[in-house]
């Protein structure tokens, strides 16, 4: 059985975790394994009410003093040695290992979204990453899905008729590499077989309606737009998603935006037009 620091090192080289944040991370790692606060923050992982589980950054503030560290570094320990907790919990459930590796890879994406938000390596999204954690949102090739109740009210279009708490696939999709129609149909065939269903639905800054206005018609995020049904959608005035776009910043007037992308400058552009409205949209994806 493998140490804790030979757990850690070993597990971030797999998930693609810089070496760097693993060995930030590791001191406090050591500190914690086994104790009886990182089976409390578990039991947060994998408490159905959603608030506990968002709540739980709480718990790794009141442990700065105690620990020396701020929230994050304590926090990004703590993710570490509980996906062996979650290991265990996808062999109880016949799970397929390789989706617990895939679905992983998210420590990776908001340990390294931390480092570019704050100058540090850390975990800011723990409350996210107990879905992954606690083995209710898996990553199934290029995008993630969880299975909630539509809440959105009466839905029918095309044979498909949806009502306040019927069960659908939510969609999501992480940082990474371009979203193309071929990644995007995999994803949804992988879910397909996974769930044994075939309704999704997203609510994403990524349906705008505006975009068929701001980007180019070849944009895989017009291609994306039009694998769904979008049937509500709405602008607000905000940072909002922009931090998608644009990375973390503490000044987001178009005049302070970098300008190093096609999708940076419609965005730009649009936001000098409108006041500063960002938007986003509902959709229904129906897979064939």
């Amino acid at each position: 059985m493998m140490n804790t620091k030979e757990y850690i090192l070993a597990l971030s080289e797999k998930i693609g975790l810089p070496e760097e944040a693993a060995q930030y991370a590791l001191p406090i790692a050591e500190q914690l394994d086994g104790s009886a606060f990182l089976e409390e923050i578990w039991q947060c992982v994998t408490c159905k009410d959603h608030h506990v589980r968002y709540g739980a950054i709480n718990l790794f503030r009141q442990k700065e003093g105690e620990y020396g560290c701020e929230a994050y570094r304590i926090c990004l320990a703590a993710t570490l040695l509980l996906t062996r907790n979650m290991k265990a919990l996808y062999e109880e459930k016949g799970y397929d290992m390789q989706i617990y590796w895939d679905s992983l890879q998210d420590i990776a994406i908001w340990t390294n979204c931390c480092k570019r938000d704050t100058g540090r390596w850390g975990m800011k999204q723990f409350g996210w990453l107990t879905k992954t954690l606690g083995g209710t949102l898996w990553r199934l090739g290029r995008m993630q899905f969880e299975l909630i109740h539509f809440e959105e009210g009466h839905y029918e279009k095309d044979g498909v008729v949806l009502n306040d708490g019927d069960i659908v696939i939510n969609t999501h999709i992480p940082e990474g590499e371009p979203l193309t129609p071929e990644k995007r149909t995999d994803a949804f065939d992988r879910a397909v077989k996974f769930f044994g269903r075939n309704v999704f639905m997203c609510e994403s800054w990524m349906l705008w309606p505006a975009h068929y206005e701001m980007l180019k018609p070849t944009s895989n995020i017009i291609s994306f737009m039009n694998d769904f049904d979008i049937f509500h959608s709405f602008e607000q005035p905000g940072v909002n998603d922009l931090w998608r776009i644009f990375g973390y910043r503490s000044d987001y007037r178009p005049e302070k935006l970098p300008a190093n992308s096609s999708m940076q400058k419609a965005y730009i552009e649009r936001l000098k037009q409108n006041g500063g409205l960002t938007g986003g949209g509902y959709g229904i994806h129906v897979h064939k």
